[in-house]
């Protein structure tokens, strides 16, 4: 099985344009927002010749497994008794009238919310990114995605148009914060903490859904050698008969926990009645197995200087390579129904 939730990392080059482009108003929003004790937490010596701006780098650029732990080690001098492991409960407490909390919830309240909310303010996520075009466009075509990362089903293609002064900026994808923003302001800014995307799987399913490296796949994290999902057709039979499509994966594995995040059973439910069926009715129209002959006549008599991935892109619109799934909608489903069927 091949996941279509994989995004690769940029070289260091990338990773010091951004830095360099975000570290000097950074410092100075953290100098504007926070008391001194917190802004030597996170710029050791701050105004001074040996001012260190290296935690600040390594929040904006660090990897992440390296971004969590650099995370919990600033967070608990900035935060007493700070534990990462009350963060969801700390979030639930927090949609609570202040009557309806318990004591437990009531002191994650007071410990938490006033201080994460003040470093988010801080950070100025809204400022440099949401709100910066310029700054955000440039973010995005590092990153060089088509396709929504989460769903793999829409194009989030980055359009500027140009103008006598420069560039218009049209559409760009929506940026996720795998780590909650609220729960991890820190983060808030970090390359590798922002994930491309629809607004469906953005706003509409994800929401502000809590995630970890233990219990969900990061698109910066996983391997091509680890096992993911597959999409199988089904048959639904009766008097309305249709194809559907199941998620195969493990039952609780991050696979399974990811899949539920983004609502993707009940998404792709739908599309079983389109490019499933469209696959399925045109490969048994004629004889089973006709997709399988149409491809490989196409590719040994009529298209001889063409590769089998492009004969294969020609035929379904989508690509056969899994590093490439990320540049065209629906890759993954096509390359695992045809599969199935036993054209590739």
């Amino acid at each position: 099985m091949i996941s279509m939730w994989k995004l690769n990392k940029v070289g260091n080059s990338i990773l010091k344009q951004y830095a360099g482009e975000m570290l000097g108003p950074l410092k100075n929003r953290l100098a504007s927002n926070l008391s001194s004790s917190e802004l030597n937490v996170l710029i050791p010596g701050y105004g001074s010749s040996n001012e260190d701006l290296s935690r600040l780098e390594g929040l904006l650029t660090d990897e992440p497994e390296a971004l969590l732990i650099r995370n919990n080690d600033l967070m608990s001098h900035l935060i007493k008794s700070y534990n990462e492991s009350d963060l969801a409960d700390f979030q639930k407490a927090k949609r609570k009238s202040d009557n309806n909390r318990n004591t437990r919830e009531a002191d994650l309240v007071n410990r938490y919310e006033a201080t994460l909310k003040k470093l988010l303010d801080a950070f100025g996520y809204k400022q440099s990114l949401s709100q910066d075009k310029d700054s955000s466009y440039r973010l995005v075509e590092m990153k060089g995605t088509n396709v929504c990362t989460y769903c793999n089903r829409q194009y989030i293609f980055t359009v500027n148009k140009p103008q006598k002064k420069g560039l218009e900026h049209i559409v760009r994808p929506e940026l996720d914060h795998w780590y909650n923003k609220e729960l991890y302001p820190l983060m808030s800014l970090s390359f590798y903490n922002l994930i491309p995307s629809c607004q469906v799987c953005n706003s509409s399913t994800k929401g502000s859904a809590v995630f970890s490296l233990a219990t969900h796949i990061h698109p910066y994290v996983q391997t091509d050698a680890n096992p993911r999902i597959e999409f199988r057709p089904t048959v639904t039979t009766g008097h309305n008969s249709f194809y559907g499509v199941k998620i195969d994966r493990v039952a609780g594995s991050k696979e399974d926990n990811t899949v539920k995040a983004f609502a993707l059973d009940e998404i792709y439910a739908e599309h079983g009645r389109l490019e499933v069926e469209d696959l399925m009715q045109f490969n048994f129209a004629y004889n089973d197995g006709y997709l399988k002959v149409l491809f490989d006549e196409l590719l040994d008599k009529f298209c001889p200087k063409m590769t089998k991935a492009e004969v294969y892109r020609m035929l379904f619109g989508t690509e056969l390579a899994p590093e490439r799934f990320g540049e065209r909608p629906m890759s993954k489903l096509k390359y695992d129904v045809l599969k199935y069927l036993h054209v590739i």
